[in-house]
C-alpha cells in the first residue's frame, strides 16, 4: 500500500510538471514576463502586457494596459493561465477568467527585494524549476552586492553617499519619485540616498525650492523620458531650479532602463543598479 500511495504521488508530481510545462501563459508586468524567460518558459508566452518585452519575432500579442485587462481579448487567446502581481486587473476581469478555467497566478507586488525573491520562487515551483529559480535569485544577488561595494568605497573616500532624484516625465509635469516606488528602490539599491524620501510617497511635482532644499548630485531618469527630452540639456530644462543644483551645474544626468521598474522589480535590477552605481561612483 506504501509503494502504491508512493508512485500516486510521483505521478501526481510528474503530471503538475508537465502540465505546467504545456500550459499557453499570459504575463503581466515586465517584471513577472522577465522571470518567466529567465526560467526557461518564454516559449509558452502567448500574450503579454504593452509594458512587457518579449521575443522579437515570437507570435505574441499584446493585451494592454496591465490595470485595465479585457476579459474578452484574454479568452481570445485560448490562454490556460495568466500571470501577474497583485497590480493586476481589474479584478472582475480575472473572476470572469476563473470561471472559464482559466488558472489566475497572482504573486506579490511591491519594490522589495524580498517581493521579488517570493516572485521567483513561486514562479518556479509553478514551472517545476526550482534550481533554476535558486540560480537567478543568486544572480540578482551578487550584482547587488557588487553595487553595494562600489557605494561603500566611494562614501568612505567622501564620506558621504551620493543624493540621487529619479525623474520622470511623460508628456506632462515632471514628478519626483518619494519613498515606496521602484525608483527609490533602484537609487538605495546603488547606494545612493533619495532626498525625497522623506518628502513624499509615490510620484510627485516638486517647486524649485524644494529641488534646492534637496540639492542632489544626479538626476536620474528613464530611457523613454530621456528620449522625449532629446539631451541633458532637454532634461535640465524641464525641471525650473533644477539648474542651480550640484546635479544641475555638472549636467550630471543618467538615464536606466525603467522597464525593470514597472510592476515590481524585475530580475534585471541587479544589472541596473550595478550600472547606476558605476556612472555614479566611476564617472
Amino acid at each position: 500500500m506504501k509503494k502504491m500511495t508512493k508512485i500516486a504521488a510521483t505521478f501526481c508530481l510528474c503530471a503538475a510538471a508537465v502540465q505546467a510545462q504545456a500550459e499557453r501563459l499570459v504575463t503581466i508586468g515586465p517584471g513577472v514576463t522577465e522571470i518567466v524567460y529567465a526560467l526557461g518558459q518564454g516559449d509558452k508566452i502567448i500574450g503579454a502586457d504593452d509594458a512587457s518585452k518579449t521575443t522579437e519575432g515570437a507570435d505574441i500579442k499584446k493585451v494592454g494596459y496591465h490595470r485595465q485587462l479585457s476579459s474578452e481579448g484574454l479568452l481570445s487567446l485560448k490562454l490556460d493561465r495568466i500571470i501577474g502581481t497583485d497590480d493586476m486587473g481589474p479584478p472582475v476581469v480575472l473572476e470572469h477568467l476563473e470561471k472559464a478555467g482559466v488558472a489566475v497566478t497572482t504573486l506579490p507586488g511591491g519594490y522589495q527585494l524580498e517581493g521579488l525573491e517570493a516572485r521567483i520562487t513561486e514562479l518556479a515551483k509553478t514551472f517545476a524549476s526550482e534550481e533554476k529559480g535558486k540560480e537567478l535569485w543568486a544572480s540578482v544577488e551578487k550584482k547587488l552586492n557588487e553595487a553595494a561595494d562600489l557605494a561603500k568605497a566611494a562614501k568612505d573616500k567622501s564620506g558621504k553617499p551620493q543624493k540621487i532624484i529619479f525623474m520622470m516625465a511623460h508628456g506632462g509635469t515632471p514628478l519626483l519619485a518619494g519613498n515606496n516606488t521602484a525608483a527609490n528602490a533602484l537609487i538605495e539599491l546603488a547606494g545612493g540616498q533619495n532626498p525625497a524620501k522623506v518628502s513624499f510617497p509615490g510620484y510627485k511635482p516638486v517647486s524649485a525650492e524644494s529641488l534646492l532644499t534637496m540639492a542632489p548630485d544626479v538626476i536620474v531618469v528613464g530611457n523613454s523620458t530621456f528620449n522625449n527630452a532629446g539631451s541633458v540639456a532637454g532634461i535640465l530644462k524641464l525641471l525650473p531650479g533644477i539648474q542651480a543644483t550640484p546635479a544641475g551645474k555638472n549636467g550630471t544626468v543618467i538615464a536606466v532602463d525603467d522597464t525593470t521598474l514597472m510592476g515590481g522589480l524585475s530580475p534585471r535590477i541587479g544589472d541596473v543598479a550595478l550600472k547606476l552605481a558605476q556612472d555614479v561612483y566611476t564617472r
